[in-house]
């Protein structure tokens, strides 16, 4: 079960894509002439759709169940991959293949899967999460160090067609693994060793009060969380699709790049283990701004310094990345308790979802338009320091002292 959530995660749509676009954005350039924001716009459409249907996920996958939905939505992904490798020159097409691609895998996402841990695991219910969710570090690891000299030697087409072979393949560890929900492995009675199943944060020790997430979409608070979860993720996933752009325009050979870049992917796995052991002994907003500070500071440090401190501004973005997906779902469940957990942290992971979608179109259309990442990198440094202050603006946990 574990084994499969973990591939599923890792070759999933909200995964693999998202660490693989930036490979095929200048050889796709080179050969239609589509400029960066055109390609990367597409993000936008991606990321929308997943964010809308997110919430849907889980009703379907109780209706049908957890492996149906899951298998066929990667072979969606495998085979829209795979269709993608075959298109002409029109980025109409490109843009409806993307779309149809992403709605039908929508089930693809860390949505299917870790409600697939969750129904499995109890008592250590926390690491198993982590493990699974530890995919998307090594997918941003693997996708830029080999596709990349693979389509630097085959060409961009031949790239879809080895993604659509990997998720395929995926697919079926998937298909023979994973099993839906046990009904006896949860609701024992024994007590979760995760952060999100502390005894404080259940409405019944009286720690946080149970209330309707519509009175809690309007909590200072949960305000607060959208706009820090908003700017970091902008602030980071305009860094990650156009890396590996922004190492080839200094001369860099693409392979090079491609290994470069997956530093971002172990950042993320090691900002992912670190940002955890923090938060479990430290005030968790105020890790978050220093770690969202770390990664400004790394902008800013690679922004002075030029290429040769790329390896820093990969090691700062990975850690802010790696950081975010655990503080979402821990501060959602520290300050509102789990009565209406699963509507906020939904809504929380919408606006994430939303600012890695704006953010690589945002940054391709700034390069198209002045001829430099810089503009972008300065603002995304200025959204991770905005988004530090806005962390250490927010109050205690209900029931203890900052």
């Amino acid at each position: 079960m574990l084994l499969a959530s973990f591939v599923g995660i890792g070759v999933g749509v909200s995964s693999l894509s998202y660490y693989a676009a930036g490979i095929f954005m200048t050889p796709m350039e080179q050969d239609f002439g589509w400029s960066r924001s055109s390609i990367s716009a597409q993000s936008i459409f991606a990321v929308a759709i997943l964010a809308l249907l997110s919430p849907f996920i889980g009703g379907l996958i109780d209706r049908i169940g957890i492996k149906r939905v899951a298998f066929f939505s990667l072979a969606a992904y495998a085979t829209g991959l795979l269709a993608t490798s075959f298109i002409p020159n029109s980025i109409l097409l490109f843009y409806a293949i993307t779309l149809a691609t992403t709605t039908f895998a929508a089930g693809s996402s860390p949505v299917t899967f870790t409600r697939a841990v969750t129904g499995w695991f109890d008592h250590r219910r926390g690491l198993a999460l982590g493990i699974a969710l530890m995919s998307t570090g090594i997918a941003g690891i693997l996708a830029p160090m080999l596709l990349t000299e693979y389509v630097a030697d085959h060409g961009w087409r031949a790239g879809y067609r080895m993604l659509a072979l990997v998720v395929a393949l995926g697919a079926l560890i998937v298909i023979v693994f994973l099993k839906d929900d046990s009904s006896a492995s949860v609701h024992r009675g024994q007590p979760d060793s995760g952060r999100v199943a502390d005894e404080k944060l259940t409405t019944a020790s009286g720690a946080v009060p149970a209330q309707s997430a519509r009175t809690l979409y309007s909590d200072p608070v949960f305000k607060k969380l959208a706009v820090i979860f908003f700017l970091v993720s902008a602030a980071v996933s305009g860094l990650i699709v156009h890396f590996i752009p922004m190492l080839i325009d200094t001369g860099m050979a693409p392979a090079s790049a491609g290994r470069l870049a997956s530093l971002i992917g172990l950042s993320v796995i090691i900002g992912r283990i670190v940002a955890g052991i923090m938060i479990d002994r430290y005030f968790a907003p105020r890790v978050a701004a220093l770690l969202f500070c770390f990664a400004a500071v790394g902008f800013t440090i690679f922004i002075a310094g030029g290429i040769g401190l790329a390896p820093l501004a990969a090691v700062a973005v990975g850690f802010a990345m790696g950081a975010e997906v655990d503080l979402i779902g821990y501060l959602v469940s520290r300050y509102f308790g789990l009565a209406s957990y699963g509507v906020l942290y939904g809504t929380l992971y919408g606006i994430f979802l939303i600012g890695a979608g704006l953010a690589p179109f945002v940054t391709g259309m700034v390069y198209d338009l002045s001829g430099s990442y810089q503009p972008a990198l300065i603002a995304s440094a200025c959204a991770l320091f905005l988004a530090a202050a806005f962390c250490l603006s927010l109050k205690a946990f209900p029931g203890e002292t900052a």
